[in-house]
């Protein structure tokens, strides 16, 4: 995952401005050949990584206080209630698609939206096929799929054929962001403060400046190239907020700063807290 963080000088402006330009751009799904499934239960097999549990402070010698990474369990943890949703058959098995002769891959989407424009592509192509779309946790497949041994074998089968199982390795698993947050991001990345200081003037948004910023952004934005695997999370520091002991409970306030996978919610929730 990588930040996507704004000045707040003229960030009102420049989100409306972003996302103004967003419903002017229509995404179109790119066409896949699925020639295999997965298997079953395949998915998540594997032995359980090590894990750390070195939770001990340190202090730096300019004398802030520095914590240890997040250990893999504490992550799994964190993401296990994020749903990400896949193509599967009837039973739950993914659906691994060939775009080519050399390459397969298995795609998590972070919008159901987005699986389910696949999954009607699919059914188009396999009439016979029973395919639904399934969710799954983040937390689970992070580790275990994501960030997995290349090399793993999966066990797969040729569509309508159940007796015949094929192993084979270097499966690629991709998650997919929403695209109108992956062309956002790009976008509040290639913004200058003059754009935003444009609509703070009353100047009108035109389809001729959407297109403009949003061409900018596919062309000069420094992150979020790929279409899959770069994952924007939107924050504003501004939208820190305390969090209270708990009754009974003694200690100083928690500081939280929220974030977000959608640019639209962030945006949201900033317009009704101002």
């Amino acid at each position: 995952f990588t930040l996507a963080s704004y000045n707040m000088n003229c960030f009102l402006a420049t989100l409306f401005l972003a996302l103004s330009a967003l419903t002017s751009v229509s995404a179109s799904s790119a066409g896949f050949h699925p020639l295999f499934g997965v298997r079953g239960g395949g998915l998540f097999g594997g032995k359980d990584d090590a894990k750390t549990d070195d939770s001990t402070a340190a202090t730096s010698s300019g004398g802030k206080k520095m914590y240890p990474a997040m250990s893999q369990e504490e992550i799994e943890d964190w993401l296990e209630h994020i749903p990400v949703f896949a193509v599967t058959d009837s039973s739950g098995s993914g659906v691994v698609l060939k775009p080519d002769d050399d390459t397969s891959v298995f795609y998590f989407f972070l919008n159901p939206l987005a699986a389910n424009a696949t999954l009607t592509q699919l059914k188009s192509a396999n009439e016979d096929m029973d395919l639904k779309v399934s969710a799954f946790s983040l937390g689970k497949i992070w580790f275990k799929l994501l960030n997995a041994d290349p090399n793993q074998e999966v066990l797969l089968k040729s569509p309508g054929d159940d007796d015949s199982t094929k192993a084979t390795k270097g499966v690629q698993y991709r998650l997919v962001p929403d695209t109108k947050d992956l062309l956002g991001a790009r976008m509040l990345l290639t913004m200058s403060p003059e754009d935003g200081e444009k609509l703070k003037a009353g100047e009108t948004m035109t389809p001729e400046m959407a297109q403009k910023a949003v061409e900018k952004a596919m062309t000069e934005s420094p992150k979020f190239k790929n279409t899959f695997n770069e994952i924007p999370i939107f924050t504003i520091a501004q939208m820190r907020m305390q969090k209270q002991p708990s009754e009974g409970e003694t200690g100083e306030p928690v500081t939280l700063l929220p974030m977000y996978f959608s640019l639209q919610n962030m945006v949201s929730v900033l317009v009704r807290s101002v």
